[in-house]
């Protein structure tokens, strides 16, 4: 017969990640995996234990948050952070904790293309925390940390404080050339037009498609229409393929553009951060790497995102040292591609720069010197398409020399050259004296609470 103490002890890890596994599931559990009958009494006392245990050891991290900033100070010399708390009944409660190393901002600010993914993820415990990030996107179209907040809750003044220290850090200024992604938070979309007023703001694609589905817009059909204007690269092409969704259904169109269109099709998006993407999966990638780390106590999780950012910077870095070509080796392929698309293109040569490519006797604008193109995918992306590609093999010119520099393998190498720097054990750090902070609140579960039927 197993006791409530060794229940507690089994079920300990995943009452951290679901604190709404109840009793019965536990017994259920237990009767599955070591056909073993245990009385629903002792499943309740042992979930008890487990939650006590965990409710503790969230209560001893949060008490060493202030040696935990200091001793983050200490190792990495120019790191922004900023612990804040708020007094209840003369106690001081955890507010937010904010986290951002010079060395990530140094390689963005240098090397990487300006954009910049905002999303916030629930937090495994049972008390009330969400996580904020600000990620970036590298040459070799990955994700690259820049800075994350743990706050009490995901809403427009926790969102102001994160975006307004993001600035601050970053010396985003007024946005000037910024893009911005992120869901289609309300608070998020007014801090982002009040702080970052000249930035460009992208809604995600996939969020916006979700909530169109679901006003009776779920069939195939829709779905094709709804993609086809998202990846229209010019104003032209979207106008067409919002005319085949008018033709197809009246009401889907009008609710279509009631979405802002301009904030997710690739028609309306600036040029300069060399960047079409219409999804948040940067973000969306970075929350499924600290999957785990979640459901830790507050100092293991954000040690645990720190050691991830750390083995991600080296292991990119490694892997980049190893390459001798100029350009990575992810651009050449897609070079190649266009390549093999150009077959039914024609060039005339206009002047020295100047070109028109006709294709299926539609003709298309050429600049070599500004590298521009009138379908601009050359202009988003930073990779010459197969127009620019038939006028660069016409004239024998070196197609590297006209790829955007974000792609060159010794910016990727930059960008990795620096680390944060190690953090010592909890035993090494120095003393703060300060008094600890308590806890937050106790989350409660969403929706309606639950009733049970009570015997009589």
């Amino acid at each position: 017969m197993l006791k409530q103490g060794v229940i507690a002890g089994l079920f300990r890890e995943e009452l951290r990640r679901n604190v709404n596994l109840q009793a019965s599931a536990i017994k259920d559990a237990i009767k599955i995996r070591y056909d073993i009958a245990v009385p629903i009494s002792k499943c309740y006392r042992g979930r008890h234990i487990a939650l006590g245990t965990i409710l503790e050891a969230q209560r001893t991290q949060f008490g060493k948050l202030w040696d935990y900033e200091e001793e983050l100070r200490r190792s990495n010399q120019g790191i922004s952070t900023n612990l804040c708390t708020r007094e209840v009944n003369g106690a001081q409660i955890f507010d937010c904790f904010y986290i951002f190393f010079k060395e990530l901002c140094t390689a963005w600010k240098s090397c990487s293309r300006p954009v910049i993914g905002l999303d916030g993820c629930f937090l495994k415990w049972d008390l009330n925390g969400d996580l904020l990030a600000a990620v970036g996107r590298y040459v070799y179209n990955r994700m690259y940390p820049i800075a994350w907040a743990v706050v009490r809750g995901e809403n427009k003044d926790t969102w102001g404080w994160f975006v307004r220290k993001l600035k601050a850090d970053l010396g985003l200024e007024l946005g000037k050339d910024l893009t911005i992604i992120s869901d289609k938070q309300k608070e998020l979309v007014h801090d982002i037009e009040l702080e970052l007023p000249e930035a460009e703001h992208r809604m995600c694609g996939r969020h916006i498609y979700a909530n169109w589905k679901k006003l009776s817009f779920s069939r195939s059909e829709y779905k094709s229409l709804f993609w086809g204007v998202a990846y229209s690269y010019t104003e032209g092409e979207y106008k067409e393929k919002m005319r085949l969704v008018e033709a197809y259904d009246v009401v889907a169109h009008k609710e279509l553009l009631n979405t802002d269109p301009q904030r997710w099709c690739r028609a309306f998006f600036n040029v300069e951060s060399h960047c079409p993407d219409m999804h948040n999966n940067l973000s969306g990638s970075f929350n499924r790497t600290i999957k785990m780390a979640r459901a830790k106590p507050v100092i293991n999780m954000m040690e645990d995102i720190r050691r991830q950012s750390m083995k991600r910077i080296s292991r990119q870095f490694f892997m980049a040292d190893k390459w001798n070509t100029i350009v990575t080796p992810i651009t050449m392929p897609l070079l190649e591609k266009e390549r093999c698309a150009k077959k039914h293109c024609s060039t005339i040569r206009s002047d020295f720069s100047l070109y028109e490519v006709n294709e299926f006797d539609c003709g298309y604008k050429v600049n070599l010197t500004s590298h521009q193109c009138a379908c601009r995918r050359w202009d988003l992306t930073g990779i010459p398409c197969k127009l620019d590609v038939c006028v660069l093999d016409d004239n024998k010119e070196d197609h590297v020399k006209y790829i955007a520099e974000y792609y060159y393998t010794h910016v990727m190498k930059r960008t990795y050259s620096d680390n944060i720097k190690p953090v010592n054990g909890e035993s090494l750090w120095k003393k703060t004296d300060k008094p600890p902070i308590g806890i937050s609140e106790i989350r409660k579960p969403r929706g309606r609470p639950r009733t049970r039927d009570r015997k009589k």
